[in-house]
C-alpha cells in the first residue's frame, strides 16, 4: 500500500544544504555550495560573478564577491561548522571555503551556531557525524476527493491531531493507525474530519507510523494514507535547547527553521516560517514557506 526508499546515508551539512536546495530549487545549480544567506537588508548584489540576484537563503561558493552598500547589512552561515559572519555596508566580501574575506569594509562580526548540541549533531563535526534520511511516500488507492491534511511525511514533537478534508459524502470516515511492522495500533468509526487519538493509545517513538482514512462516496470507496513518527524525548530536548531564546535575531531564527526542517520536523519548522513571515511581511520566501503544509 506504501512504498520505502533506501536509506541514504548523508553528513549533516550535506542535509542541511539539501534543505535549504529545497527552499530554493535554483540553489541546486550553485558550485561548490560553503554558506546560505540567513538575513539579507538593504542594498546587496553578487558582482562576481554578475547578474545573479541575492536573496534569502540564497547559497554561495567560494570565489564569489559580493558588494553591500552603504546601510546594508549580510548575515551569512557557514555550512560546515555553523559559524555565522554579519558584514554591514559599505563592503566587498569575497566568499571562502571557511569564511568570507572582507576585500573593502569593516571586519565581520561572528559567532558559533547550535554550540549546545550534542557531538552526533553538531554541524562544526559533521564530516565525523552521520544522520540518515529515509524518504516515504504517501497517497491512495482512491483518494479522489479525499486528502489528508496534517500530518504527512512528517516528524513530530508531539501525538498529533489528524486532519482531513471532507470527502462531501454522509460524514462517514473509518480511521487506522498502523505501526511500521503493519500492526494496528488503533482504530475508529467517525463522523467529522479531525481527531485527537485517546489519552490511552500507546505509540512508538522514532518509528514510522501509517495513518488511513477509507470512507464511501456513493458506491465508491476511497482510501487515503500518510506516513509520520513521534520523536523520543531526548530529541524533543535537542530541539528545545536550541531554540531561540526571546530577543534573538532573525537570522538565528531562520537558522532554527532550516534546523528543524533539515531534521525533518516540519510541521515545528513551519510555526518558525510563519513568525518570520510576519516580521518580513514583503518577502515572497518567507510567504511561500509559512504556507507550505
Amino acid at each position: 500500500m506504501f512504498y520505502r526508499s533506501k536509506i541514504i546515508p548523508i553528513t549533516f551539512s550535506m542535509l542541511f544544504l539539501l534543505t535549504a536546495i529545497f527552499y530554493n530549487p535554483s540553489l541546486a545549480l550553485a558550485e561548490n555550495p560553503v554558506a546560505v544567506l540567513s538575513d539579507i537588508k538593504g542594498d546587496v548584489k553578487l558582482i562576481k560573478p554578475s547578474g545573479s540576484i541575492l536573496s534569502l537563503l540564497s547559497t554561495l561558493s567560494p570565489g564569489q564577491q559580493v558588494k553591500l552598500e552603504k546601510g546594508s547589512e549580510l548575515t551569512l552561515v557557514y555550512l560546515a561548522g555553523s559559524k555565522e559572519f554579519i558584514f554591514k555596508g559599505p563592503a566587498e566580501i569575497q566568499i571562502g571555503k571557511d569564511m568570507a574575506k572582507v576585500l573593502h569594509g569593516k571586519p565581520a562580526s561572528k559567532r558559533i551556531l547550535l554550540a549546545s548540541l550534542d557531538q552526533d549533531m553538531i554541524v562544526k563535526q559533521a564530516g565525523k557525524s552521520q544522520a540518515s534520511m529515509t524518504m516515504r511516500s504517501s497517497g491512495s488507492e482512491d483518494s479522489n476527493g479525499l486528502e489528508l491534511f496534517t500530518p504527512v511525511r512528517t516528524r513530530l514533537l508531539s501525538i498529533p491531531e489528524f486532519k482531513w478534508t471532507d470527502a462531501k459524502n454522509n460524514g462517514d470516515y473509518n480511521f487506522e493507525l498502523v505501526s511500521e511492522t503493519g500492526d494496528l495500533i488503533y482504530d475508529n468509526n467517525l463522523h467529522k474530519t479531525k481527531h485527537k487519538l485517546p489519552g490511552d493509545v500507546s505509540i512508538p517513538l522514532n518509528e514510522t507510523l501509517t495513518w488511513e482514512i477509507e470512507t464511501k462516496v456513493g458506491t465508491r470507496t476511497i482510501t487515503s494514507f500518510a506516513d509520520f513518527s513521534v520523536v523520543d524525548d531526548k530529541m524533543r530536548a535537542k530541539v528545545e535547547r536550541n531554540r531561540p531564546k526571546a530577543g534573538a535575531t532573525f537570522s538565528q531564527k531562520v537558522f532554527f527553521a532550516m534546523f528543524l526542517d533539515s531534521l525533518e520536523l516540519h510541521l515545528e519548522a513551519r510555526k518558525v516560517w510563519k513568525g518570520l513571515a510576519k516580521e518580513r511581511k514583503n518577502d515572497p520566501m518567507l510567504k511561500k514557506l509559512s504556507q507550505q503544509s
